[in-house]
């Protein structure tokens, strides 16, 4: 049923009402129970609508009053209901207020309640009253009998509604009755009216005596009326004098209540002012207390912050609480330190750049100034008289940092060439390399210590936390300063010449130099009395003073962080630049020491001051001798096996960069390069060395010259501050600059940067130039001191004819620190052009810290049982985010990401140099993954190959092994043409570099395996021979690829039913593979497999058993190991 009101708008009540007869309508009853209520009747009459409840013995409706009356026009709704109870009915609707109730007026207001009892009886139909938000409507359903009462009715209440539709039809209805009256006969007429008359004077008598009784009425009610009114009026009066009289009190009473009211409300609100100043006073107070404990904290964290020897302790602390049971573990606690390592490394990049960026300016304009009195020896071993560069303020003291500033030097040195001696003028690097070593045995020791405390958690040997800076040219020595003073020194030489000593601090200086292989040793300071020493002589220890002690307590109290309980008894290692023993050279100095790598792998322990024979040592000539074998096995022997590694291709360095690191790991000095490039015989190492040794020799020019250049301008500026002429020199590098732009560091510092990279265009274009300058300088720089730093006669004019280009270029990069544009153009107008070159060259920056390989965890992982090999794998992960923790570089990333997954391979091409070999590894990964579309592996493999081309020329052995991987990828997808193709170009590459070589002994198998897939047994069989006999005149009896063609030819034996022959190969096979049982365990175990099915066919059962058996326990032991 619609509730709104929407049918019909209400008419204006003023309209006219039109005066109709009466019309009663019967409707029907709700029920059918019988009541005293006989019918229910619907009556309009003059404009209302009124409804009756008609007992059974009344018919006479003037006698009764309605239950409800409403006035037509103030219906909102009549129509049809929405739902219907029964047939005939109709819905009217109206408001509650416009409705009359005469038998409900007294103390009833005209609105109606629901719950009412005389509302629920009105409703006809059983309809509630719906009430809205704002009126009370009445919703009322009447049913009738017959569908014509129905429509009369509704016509009825329709024209009393709008009656201006019915006047002409009234009229006609009026007129139409008026016509049809009939005629009654004139007798009736006048009797009629003589009856009248009578009545008439009858009534007219009773008129007269009701007028005279109505006259008396009325004076007796007047009379009363007067006096009724006066005594209401005296009565008035007095109510309303009394009724003044009450306001008067009431008002009174009033103001007085008002007056206490403002009173307490005043006095209220003053206790609430002073509680509001109150609290506020001791808001203020408690705000003050925490502005000072925050500010206190504040100053705490600051202090902390570049405390960074105190983070790295504590870092040390939190990574080794706990022994790691997991590999996830390990690399957690590996993560804790090397973020506090990255912090200090960072800052220490950030202060190095501004520092040396100001190297050309004077002191006053520089944001970061030189520390003047500061104990240059305090923290390092120093010398003065190798830095011939002096800025003057080669020393710096911030933010909890200690800088030490070295530069590349230029003097005159006598040297003996093949023309005899000649003196010239080298670049000299001893101060660089001093730091080099000093961080680098810092960080040797940094390591074993590590590795100690996981050992014993009480161990109390530390060292400062140290970083390498180069930039410019220049290397800074960084170290974090220890919280050591002039007090603490409690092992070492002290300031007035005596060595001081403790028995405790020496027995855990012996576990560190166990580890590292250094003799222990004596020193006499008299005839009477003796030191022992652990490592080396000038080597330092100090107790950690108050200021730690004081910062861990600080800390604990303001709860800036929570530290697990730590050991205070700590004690650290300085000046460590002496810690290795010196290569010993007849008539050289002794500059060079050895590396840790073959320090530790030498049979015996070695004296760290066994040089030092001016100083009254113990067994001084036997520990001297000893270090004098140990620098022959290295100058020879080592030297050979390294290079057999090179020539057998075990060892395949791609650039400058591999080449250092194979060396180091072989306990080699870059230094040695050039006996290598003498002693080898594979081109492609000699022209790495040279490469090498050219890049080298390029650093050190380019360090002076920067050096030069920064102090020469810095000379100029002081020169010009000082003084009004606008031009100091004839040539000043900053005559374009005016007064006011000298004093704007801002501006000069631009110009500086101008000026070096400017330099560096024009010596790199000398470099790779043509003209004379350019051979004066190869001949006179380059050619002599490649000969006076590595005993190598460089060919000078070789680079005309050079076809590595590439790769000299890549290690110019990688050895100066800085990023040339290398194009095609560039290559082709190397050593052809005067000024190849064109774009400036950039410095980066390149730093050096404190690492933990991933190999050393997981080396640390096996020593306590607790790494598979799928963690192995799955440390790659770790690895990679390491790799970007400890910036160690693109492309080093790059190798990672290909070792987690050939998908990442095109990850790996974003971050690898373009045109280096670094991108050969993911381009094969992404070949191997597009073998399904040859035409897109094909366009990456010529893609390789222009790499190849470009960097190292038309011969190197990556041709064959790119050739045959990718032969092996054909094969395996079913090209066996293509790949035969690929085999022989291969094979065709390694017979020019090679005449017999075990490389043609693989390329030889690959192609036997590919006629063993095509069921060719015939032509398997002869190049499976080929490779034996190559093999074997390589003397590789006993190595893993002569097991494996054996294991290939026993299985083509087994096949053409040679099942004698077949055995004989298989169990050689399986004696090579034994001796390699743990790392080719799974090679061991499919050759057994063959074995068992040789003698199955052969009706051996007892071998076969036997056999069977030690498969069984090779499983066993394999499943145990994964």
């Amino acid at each position: 049923m619609n509730n709104s009101i929407s049918s019909q708008q209400i008419e204006p009540k003023n309209k006219p009402v039109m005066q109709d007869q009466s019309n009663i309508f019967q409707v029907e009853k709700r029920s059918t129970s019988k009541m005293f209520w006989n019918k229910r009747v619907i009556q309009l009459s003059n404009g209302m609508l009124s409804y009756f409840k008609v007992p059974k013995q009344m018919n006479d409706l003037q006698k009764m009053q309605p239950k409800i009356s409403v006035i037509i026009e103030n219906i909102l709704y009549i129509g049809p209901p929405e739902k219907a109870k029964k047939q005939n009915s109709i819905e009217i609707t109206f408001m509650a207020k416009d409705a009359i109730f005469p038998s409900k007026m007294k103390n009833r207001s005209t609105n109606m309640s629901v719950n009412s009892s005389y509302g629920r009886d009105l409703m006809a139909a059983q309809q509630p009253i719906v009430i809205t938000k704002k009126k009370e409507i009445i919703i009322w359903e009447i049913a009738f009998s017959k569908p014509d009462i129905l429509k009369e009715f509704t016509h009825i209440i329709d024209k009393v509604k709008h009656p201006e539709k019915y006047p002409q039809q009234d009229q006609q209805q009026q007129s139409q009755i008026q016509q049809q009256l009939p005629q009654q006969p004139s007798m009736v007429q006048s009797e009629t009216a003589k009856q009248k008359s009578s009545i008439q004077q009858q009534q007219d008598t009773n008129e007269k005596e009701n007028q005279q009784k109505e006259v008396q009425q009325k004076e007796a009610q007047q009379n009363q009326q007067q006096v009724d009114k006066q005594r209401s009026e005296e009565q008035q009066k007095q109510e309303e004098l009394q009724i003044q009289q009450q306001k008067e009190k009431e008002k009174e009473t009033h103001q007085s209540e008002l007056r206490s009211k403002i009173e307490k409300e005043q006095q209220l609100e003053e206790e609430n002012q002073i509680l509001q100043k109150k609290a506020e006073e001791q808001s203020r107070q408690d705000q003050t207390v925490l502005n000072k404990e925050e500010s206190k904290k504040t100053m705490v964290r600051n202090r902390i912050k570049t405390a960074w020897n105190y983070n790295y302790l504590q870092a040390i602390e939190l990574a080794n609480m706990k022994d790691p049971k997991t590999i996830e573990e390990c690399i957690t606690n590996s993560f804790v330190l090397h973020e506090s390592i990255g912090r200090m490394r960072d800052h220490a990049i950030d202060v190095c750049q501004t520092i040396i960026d100001e190297l050309c300016l004077p002191n006053q304009m520089k944001t970061i100034k030189p520390t003047d009195c500061l104990n240059e020896d305090k923290y390092i071993m120093y010398s003065h008289q190798d830095n011939t560069i002096d800025f003057g303020d080669d020393f710096y003291c911030y933010d909890g940092l200690f800088i030490k500033l070295s530069f590349c030097q230029l003097k005159s040195q006598e040297i003996h060439t093949q023309q005899g001696k000649q003196e010239i003028q080298i670049y000299e690097e001893s101060q660089l390399k001093a730091l080099g070593n000093e961080f680098r045995y810092l960080s040797l020791l940094a390591e074993q210590i590590e590795l100690l405390i996981q050992e014993e958690s009480n161990y109390p040997l530390r060292v400062p936390l140290s970083c390498i800076v180069d930039y410019k040219g220049v290397r800074a020595f960084v170290m974090a300063v220890p919280p050591i003073d002039d007090s603490t020194l409690i092992h070492g030489p002290t300031l007035d010449g005596q060595f001081i000593t403790n028995n405790a601090i020496q027995q855990y200086m012996n576990s560190i130099s166990i580890r590292l292989n250094l003799k222990q040793h004596k020193f006499f300071e008299d005839e009477m009395i003796s030191n022992v020493i652990p490592m080396s002589l000038f080597q330092e220890v100090h107790k950690i003073n108050k200021e730690y002690i004081e910062l861990r307590w600080i800390e604990n109290e303001q709860n800036i962080n929570e530290f697990p309980p730590q050991n205070l008894s700590l004690y650290y290692l300085l000046k460590c630049g002496d810690l290795m023993p010196v290569i010993l050279q007849e008539n050289v100095q002794n500059t060079s020491r050895l590396r840790p790598e073959f320090v530790r792998s030498w049979n015996k322990p070695l004296n760290s001051d066994a040089y030092l024979k001016q100083i009254k040592l113990s067994e001084t000539q036997a520990d001297y001798n000893e270090l004098k074998q140990a620098t022959n096995f290295l100058q020879n022997q080592l030297l050979h096996d390294l290079i057999g590694k090179f020539e057998s291709l075990e060892y395949l360095p791609l650039d400058s960069t591999q080449l250092s690191e194979q060396l180091h790991q072989s306990g080699i000095n870059i230094k040695y390069i050039g006996k290598i490039c003498q002693m080898c015989s594979v081109q492609h190492i000699k022209d790495l060395c040279i490469c090498d040794m050219i890049s080298r020799v390029c650093k050190k020019v380019l360090r002076n010259n920067a050096a030069d250049l920064m102090k020469n301008l810095k000379y100029q500026l002081s020169q010009k501050l000082q003084s009004d002429q606008s031009n100091i020199l004839e040539f000043s590098m900053i005559q374009e600059l005016n007064t006011k732009e000298v004093q704007d560091s801002k501006i000069v510092l631009e110009l500086s940067s101008k000026l070096i990279n400017e330099s560096c265009l024009d010596f790199l274009n000398l470099l790779l130039g043509v003209g004379k300058e350019s051979d004066i300088f190869w001949i006179q720089i380059i050619q002599k001191q490649i000969w006076y730093d590595y005993s190598y006669n460089l060919d000078v004019t070789s680079r005309f004819s050079m076809q590595y280009k590439g790769m000299l270029l890549y290690s110019l990069q990688q050895q100066c620190d800085i990023s040339i544009a290398i194009s095609p153009a560039l290559m082709n107008g190397m050593f052809k052009e005067p000024f190849p070159l064109k774009e400036k060259p950039q410095f980066n920056v390149q730093q050096k810290a404190y690492l933990l390989n991933t190999s050393k965890i997981a080396r640390k992982s096996k020593r306590k049982n607790i790494m598979n090999q799928e963690q192995i794998f799955q440390s790659i992960k770790w690895s990679l985010e390491l790799c970007l923790l400890r910036k160690e570089g693109d492309d080093m990333f790059a190798n990672l990401l290909c070792e987690e997954g050939c998908e990442n391979a095109n990850k790996a091409l974003c971050f690898t140099k373009p045109g280096h070999p670094s991108q050969i590894k993911p381009l094969l990964q992404i070949i191997q993954m597009n073998m399904n579309n040859l035409d897109t592996a094909l366009q990456y493999f010529e893609q390789a190959l222009q790499i190849l081309d470009s960097y190292f020329g038309s011969t190197h052995p990556y041709y064959f092994m790119i050739y045959s991987i990718f032969g092996h990828y054909l094969m395996e997808n079913g090209y066996f043409n293509d790949a035969l193709n690929l085999y022989g170009t291969a094979l065709q590459c390694a017979i020019r570099l090679f005449q017999t070589h075990q490389c043609i002994a693989d390329i030889y198998a690959d192609i036997g395996q590919l006629y063993f897939f095509r069921k060719d047994c015939s032509n398997a069989s002869i190049n499976y021979n080929k490779a034996v006999s190559i093999y074997e005149k390589c003397n590789q009896y006993q190595s893993i690829k002569y097991a494996n063609i054996l294991l290939l030819q026993g299985q083509l034996l087994q096949n053409q039913q040679e099942h004698e022959q077949a055995a004989q190969r298989v169990e050689a096979a399986i004696d090579i593979l034994q001796q390699f049982e743990y790392s080719q365990t799974e090679l061991l175990m499919e050759a057994i497999k063959l074995l068992i099915q040789i003698c199955n066919s052969q009706n051996k059962q007892s071998k076969s058993n036997q056999l069977g058996l030690q498969l069984q326990l090779l499983q066993m032991r394999h499943s145990i190991m994964q």
